[in-house]
């Protein structure tokens, strides 16, 4: 009896749950979902298997059953793989399932000691943020029903904080965002980090930018920008007049609106549009009563899932870490140093930034 391989291309990924798989082709975009079955399941445990090669064996009577032909037709349509007569082959195709072994890096990490590691470890940390304002944090992340690392609300030291910055930029090279409120401290950091040889972004409140706003100061630096932002308390006045005295200036700036409703958003888009604003990122938060504008303009739809768009670097991305947060660690007003917000604190100013990057790749949750 004919025997025939049914194989998937290295493009294409699978993955199951207990009722249903799926199939992702990275090429096209297209996905496709089917039920499984006793017949199915035997083909999709051979495609699992590494040393099969992503193939499955078929003898020629099983092509006639209605689930197997339909899968066929299916991936064949799709172009994530084919059916050929092994009797016209010397031997079987060979497609490499795609798979990543991430757990490569941690398990040196796990093996070896930090101090054998260096400053190696620090090309995992790309960004870190400190918020130096507790209003400026609630307008950024909008209402968390659990927040524990705001039981200290005394702000940083800024001198302190300034110390703890310089000794940052020996070892880390990556963006630093800064956000904040006062003024004055805004003054005294420029003084601190000017010529910074790092990315630095200072975020800041519309209504806390006027005419003694230090334009003149902050155009020293090479590599800085700012970023405001506006809430739905703000009016278009008010953004038309910080709008006018950035116009005069060299600086890069943009604009972040916040909002957490269509109202909202639609009195952006008019404000948008007549002012001719450019640079604009807009951030939904959650006020703990709008859920249905989430579920009805924010949450997915499985028509949305059913075309990510990812190709195979980005899948692999996504199933081994949080693209969101990997790579950031955030400094809350009190000193505590967080991954996750969300989740518990790794360590303070007074650790060494090192360690915490090498315990968190090792042991945490970012």
């Amino acid at each position: 009896m004919k025997k025939y391989c049914f194989y998937l291309e290295p493009y294409t990924f699978l993955w199951e749950d207990l009722d249903n798989a799926l199939l992702y082709n990275t090429l096209s975009g297209e996905s496709k979902l089917f039920k499984k079955s006793p017949n199915i399941e035997v083909i999709l445990n051979s495609w699992q298997e590494p040393q099969n090669m992503y193939c499955a064996l078929i003898p020629e009577n099983e092509l006639e059953k209605k689930e197997v032909k339909e899968l066929i037709d299916l991936v064949k349509n799709t172009f994530s793989g084919d059916l050929v007569d092994l009797s016209d082959l010397s031997s079987t195709p060979i497609s490499l399932k795609p798979f990543l072994n991430f757990q490569k890096e941690k398990e040196r990490l796990d093996k070896e000691q930090m101090g054998s590691i260096g400053d190696d470890v620090m090309s995992n940390l790309h960004e870190v943020n400190i918020l130096l304002d507790l209003d400026l944090i609630h307008t950024i992340t909008g209402k968390i029903n659990d927040e524990p690392y705001i039981s200290n609300k005394r702000p940083l030291n800024v001198k302190v904080l300034a110390t703890y910055i310089e000794s940052l930029q020996r070892s880390f090279n990556g963006k630093i965002n800064i956000f904040l409120e006062d003024l004055e401290k805004l003054h005294f950091l420029i003084k601190k980090l000017n010529y910074s040889k790092n990315i630095i972004t200072f975020h800041l409140p519309l209504k806390s930018i006027n005419d003694t706003f230090p334009f003149g100061s902050l155009s020293n630096f090479i590599q800085t920008d700012i970023k405001i932002y506006v809430d739905s308390f703000s009016n278009e006045n008010d953004i038309y007049k910080v709008q006018q005295l950035f116009k005069g200036s060299s600086l890069k700036f943009g604009w972040c609106f916040v909002f957490s409703n269509m109202k909202e958003y639609e009195e952006i888009e008019s404000i948008v549009t007549k002012l001719d604003l450019i640079y604009i990122e807009y951030k939904v938060i959650y006020t703990g009563d709008n859920i249905g504008f989430f579920e009805d303009e924010v949450f997915l739809s499985k028509e949305d899932l059913a075309k990510p768009n990812l190709n195979k670097h980005e899948i692999f991305a996504r199933q081994v870490i949080n693209l969101y947060d990997f790579g950031c660690l955030n400094i809350l007003p009190d000193g505590k140093i967080y991954a996750n917000l969300y989740n518990r604190f790794i360590g303070t100013i007074e650790d060494d930034i090192k360690e915490l990057v090498y315990r968190e790749i090792a042991d945490g949750k970012s």
